[in-house]
């Protein structure tokens, strides 16, 4: 178990394109992933509190779809196209590239902004390891991406872990990074990555940063990884780093950090995984993140408990999470538990038909929602302590 996380791990990140000994042949790959999803939104408590919203303090309208009926659609999930090489320079260094784009199977196109995935230019050695310049998953998401059994779907971990009540994504992609992966060495992989500051000339924009790492290591069944990241002067977006006053807003955050800790162990056909994360976030004195009205941090920790038995081509999955209540005051009872069931039904290697239920249980404060940010249904609450919940059918294909 440990030796294949590690290898998806280290694949999601940058050695797709180093691992092929060519001398500049082209590969075309991708993902065709879409599912039917019945969602329904939940009933709110009628004295339900309203939501803090880190990015602006009021009643909170994430991006993402909310409704207040049950509904049904077809949603395409992280459905993607990509292009990547390698040329070989002689002594063991490699030039390495990936250009990677989404694709709405839904409705028949590509996204918006093109190549928005995982897209760099780099060098790789097997000596030395990889260097890339670009966009690009951060270590602190790669760090424990192996473990999420419902990637990519509506019961994907990300509702809870990297995420703080809809407003603050930690396990994300962002633009301007400069990132290495080592080789293994005695079964431990490093990964690190900074992010520059936002290329706009607008003062306002130039001093976000942020810094990511993560550390993994197998050895027989067992799987172990420790992240961290590290963010200055942003306004919580899960795209590019900005700053506090970006937008003309007073203060978004001064900082805000993140560490998790991801486990996984193999017992015959079984496999358990766990993840712990704390959330720290460090706002500017009467800005909109001050819920203690003093400027001081505070926290939001958070755990996934996942399990997994395969029966010849049946995967059947289970995952519990829960977010815990912020340690401020006046933030009121903003809490989450996610439960997920369900089955993956093997075609062939390449070839998967799914299906699952997740539920969220907010506390009277909260809007977690489901789905993560590769879910194209993902759903957000247009009220907070609703109870969303998800019936979905899906296929995913690989190439």
């Amino acid at each position: 178990m440990n030796k294949k996380l590690i290898a998806l791990a280290v694949a999601a990140a940058l050695a797709p394109a180093a691992a092929l000994a060519d001398n500049g042949n082209v590969t075309i790959y991708g993902q065709a992933n879409a599912s039917i999803d019945r969602v329904d939104p939940g009933t709110a408590p009628s004295a339900a509190a309203v939501p803090f919203n880190a990015i602006t303090g009021a009643a909170a309208q994430p991006a993402n779809r909310n409704f207040n009926d049950t509904a049904m659609r077809i949603s395409s999930n992280a459905s993607r196209l990509g292009f990547k090489g390698t040329e070989d320079l002689g002594n063991g260094l490699s030039a390495v590239w990936q250009m990677e784009s989404d694709v709405n199977l839904d409705k028949g196109a590509t996204a918006s902004t093109f190549m928005m995935r995982n897209t760099y230019v780099g060098l790789s050695s097997k000596a030395a390891g990889t260097f890339i310049l670009g966009k690009h998953d951060t270590p602190y998401k790669l760090g424990t991406g192996s473990l999420d059994l419902f990637a990519d779907t509506m019961g994907d971990y990300n509702a809870i872990v990297g995420n703080f009540n809809g407003t603050l994504a930690f396990d994300s992609r962002l633009g301007n990074v400069a990132a290495y992966i080592s080789p293994a060495l005695s079964g431990f992989t490093f990964i690190g990555a900074v992010v520059a500051a936002n290329e706009t000339n607008n003062t306002a924009n130039k001093d976000g940063s942020a810094y990511s790492l993560t550390g993994m290591y197998g050895n027989g069944p067992l799987f172990a990884s420790l992240s961290y990241e590290h963010a200055k002067d942003i306004t919580g977006s899960s795209t590019e780093v900005t700053s506090a006053d970006a937008g003309g807003v007073l203060g978004a955050l001064d900082k805000a950090s993140a560490i998790k800790l991801g486990l996984g162990y193999k017992f015959g056909a079984a496999t358990v995984g766990f993840i712990a994360e704390r959330i720290t976030l460090d706002p500017i004195l009467g800005g909109i993140y001050d819920a203690n009205g003093d400027g001081s941090s505070f926290r939001r920790n958070a755990y996934v408990l996942n399990g997994s038995y395969t029966m010849g081509s049946n995967v059947l999955k289970a995952a519990y999470g829960k977010a815990g209540a912020l340690s401020c005051t006046g933030c009121g009872n903003i809490d989450g538990k996610q439960f997920t069931v369900g089955v993956d039904h093997n075609l062939s290697k390449r070839s998967t038909v799914y299906a699952l239920y997740s539920k969220m249980s907010n506390g009277d404060g909260a809007s977690y929602g489901l789905g993560g940010n590769g879910a194209g249904g993902a759903f957000r609450p247009a009220a907070a302590g609703q109870d969303p919940s998800v019936w979905s059918l899906g296929m995913k294909h690989s190439f």
